[in-house]
C-alpha cells in the first residue's frame, strides 16, 4: 500500500546534510559523484529511511522498539521515490522505499515498548561539526577505529523536519539515527563508502546528544566494515562497504616512456571524453608523441583542465572544449580552430543504471545516443571539416557485447550497434578510416567496484591502438 511519494531535490540534500552532518560529496557534488560507481549524486540512505518512517507515522502512531534497514539500491537526486507499506507480521511491520517499482530500501520495524534502561556513552565526543570533510581512510586504517560524535543539530530542528516520527520515537532517537549517516559517510569508511544497512534496538535515552561508534570487523574480501553504535536511545550495528577510490590514471611521464617524442608530430587529435579514464590516457599518449590534442568534456571541466595543465607542463600541446553529444554536435565542434586528422571517441554516460525490467527502452535510448547516433554525428561533422583529407577514427567497443554482465544489456546492445555503425562508415563514407576494437575490462571510475577484480593495464591496451591508428595514416 503506497504511503507517500517524494522527489528528492538538491535543496533536500543540503538540508539533510546539515541535520546529519554528512556532507560526503557523493551526495552533494555531481562532478565527484560521476567518478563513483553510482555515476550521479545519490540521496542519503538514512534520509530516505527517515522520510519513509515519517510518512508511516503521519498516518498511524506505531510503538516502535527496533529498526532494521537494508539498502539494496540507490535513490538518485530527482528520482520519484515511493514509500510502500507491507503487511504486519506478528510484532513486525515492513516498509519499502521504491523507485520505478524497484526496491531501493527495505525497512523492518519492531513493534512494542523500547527496552528499559539506558546505554552508557563513555567516549569524549567530537563536536557537532567534526569532521568538516569526509575522512579518506584506507581499508587497513579502519580497523579498530572508535569514538563519539555530538549530534549535528538540535532536537527542535529534528522535530521540525520529522514531526510525526519524532512524536513516535522522540527527537533524540531521530537525531541518533540521522547521525548514522555521518558515521559511515564522514568517519568510517568515510569518503569512499557505501552504506549497506543497520540494525538497531531502541533503549532508554542515554545522557547527552551524542553517538558512540566502534569498528568491530573488517572483511577484506568484500571490503566490508561492521561497526557498533550506541547513544541517543539507540544501540546496534552498522554495515558498510569501502568503495575503491577514483582511479588515478598514469602520468604523462609514464605514458611518454612508451612513445617516441615525434611519433605523431603534425597530427591534430580530437579526444571526445578526454577528461578522465581511457580518453585521458589517449590524450597523454598522443601529446607525448608530438600531436596537437583537443580534449572534450561534458561536465568534467575541472578534470579536463588538469589534463591540459599536465600535458602543457610536459611540453605538449593540448586544449579543452565542452561537448555534449546529446546536443547539436556540429555546432559545438565548429569551435575547433583546426580540422582534426584523428578522432578517438570515448563519450559515455553513467554505465550503472537502475534495472526494473529485462530491457528498458529509456536506458537503451540514452546509450544509443552516446554510442551510436552521437558517434555518427561527430564523424560527419569532422568529415565536413576535413573536405577531401582522410579522417582516422577509433571507436572503443567492449567485450560486454559477447560477455554481458548482469544489468548491462542496454549498454551491450548500444555498443553492438556502434560496431555496425563503424562498419557502415568504413564502407560508405569516403576518406574515413575506422578502427574498432573490443576493449577488455580496464580499471576506470565506472568499472571499479567494491571487490578487487583483475583488469588489463591501461597503457598496454591503449598504446598499440594509438600506434596503429597513427602509423596507418602516414
Amino acid at each position: 500500500m503506497e504511503q507517500g511519494r517524494k522527489s528528492f531535490t538538491v535543496e533536500d540534500q543540503v538540508h539533510f546534510a546539515r541535520l546529519s552532518g554528512d556532507v560526503n560529496p557523493m551526495h552533494m557534488d555531481a562532478n565527484f559523484a560521476r567518478r563513483t560507481q553510482m555515476g550521479a549524486p545519490v540521496v542519503h540512505g538514512v534520509h530516505g529511511v527517515l522520510w519513509a518512517l515519517e510518512e508511516i507515522c503521519r498516518r498511524e502512531s506505531p510503538d516502535l522498539n527496533a529498526l532494521k534497514v537494508n539498502f539494496s539500491g540507490p535513490v538518485y537526486v530527482g528520482d520519484a521515490a515511493t514509500a510502500v507499506l507491507g503487511k504486519r507480521s506478528g510484532s513486525q511491520l515492513r516498509v519499502q522505499v521504491q523507485v520505478d517499482g524497484a526496491t531501493a530500501t527495505t525497512i523492518t520495524l519492531g513493534l512494542g515498548e523500547p527496552a528499559r534502561g539506558s546505554v552508557p556513552v563513555v567516549s569524549a565526543p567530537e563536536g557537532p561539526n567534526w569532521p568538516k570533510e569526509p575522512i579518506p581512510l584506507k581499508l587497513e586504517e579502519m580497523r579498530g577505529r572508535s569514538g563519539a560524535i555530538e549530534f549535528a543539530t538540535s532536537e527542535s530542528e529534528i522535530a521540525e523536519a520529522f514531526p510525526a516520527l519524532s512524536s513516535c520515537i522522540s527527537p533524540r532517537r531521530v537525531a541518533a539515527v540521522a547521525a548514522l549517516s555521518r558515521v559511515v559517510g564522514m568517519i568510517c569508511p568515510g569518503m569512499h563508502s557505501i552504506f549497506s544497512g543497520f540494525s538497531l534496538a531502541f533503549t532508554g535515552d542515554a545522557a547527552g546528544n551524542r553517538l558512540e561508534y566502534a569498528t568491530t570487523e573488517i572483511d577484506e574480501r568484500f571490503r566490508m566494515v561492521r561497526l557498533t553504535v550506541a547513544g541517543g536511545g539507540i544501540e546496534g550495528e552498522l554495515t558498510a562497504l569501502a568503495r575503491i577510490p577514483p582511479v588515478a590514471q598514469p602520468t604523462i611521464y609514464e605514458v611518454a616512456a612508451a612513445v617516441a617524442p615525434t611519433a605523431y608530430a603534425g597530427d591534430a587529435v580530437l579526444v571526445v571524453g578526454g577528461s578522465r579514464g581511457l580518453g585521458e590516457v589517449t590524450a597523454k599518449a598522443c601529446a607525448a608523441g608530438g600531436a596537437r590534442v583537443f580534449i572534450t568534456y561534458a561536465t568534467g571541466h575541472t578534470e579536463a583542465n588538469k589534463v591540459v595543465e599536465e600535458i602543457r607542463a610536459f611540453g605538449g600541446e593540448c586544449e579543452a572544449l565542452p561537448l555534449d553529444v546529446r546536443g547539436d554536435v556540429a555546432a559545438q565542434l565548429s569551435r575547433l580552430p583546426v580540422a582534426p586528422s584523428h578522432l578517438y571517441y570515448y563519450a559515455t554516460g553513467p554505465i550503472a543504471q537502475r534495472r526494473t525490467k529485462l530491457l528498458s527502452q529509456e536506458v537503451l535510448a540514452e546509450f544509443m545516443r552516446f554510442y551510436a547516433t552521437g558517434f555518427v554525428e561527430t564523424v560527419e561533422a569532422l568529415r565536413a571539416m576535413r573536405a577531401d583529407a582522410q579522417l582516422n577514427v577509433f571507436y572503443p567497443s567492449s567485450v560486454a557485447v559477447n560477455d554481458t554482465p548482469k544489468g548491462w544489456l542496454e549498454y551491450a546492445m548500444a555498443k553492438a550497434a556502434g560496431e555496425i555503425v563503424c562498419r557502415e562508415i568504413g564502407t560508405n563514407l569516403p576518406n574515413v578510416r575506422v578502427l574498432c576494437a573490443r576493449l577488455p575490462r580496464i580499471l576506470t571510475d565506472q568499472t571499479a567496484n567494491v571487490r578487487a577484480t583483475e583488469a588489463a593495464p591501461i597503457i598496454e591496451v591503449i598504446m598499440p591502438i594509438v600506434r596503429d591508428l597513427h602509423e596507418a595514416s602516414r
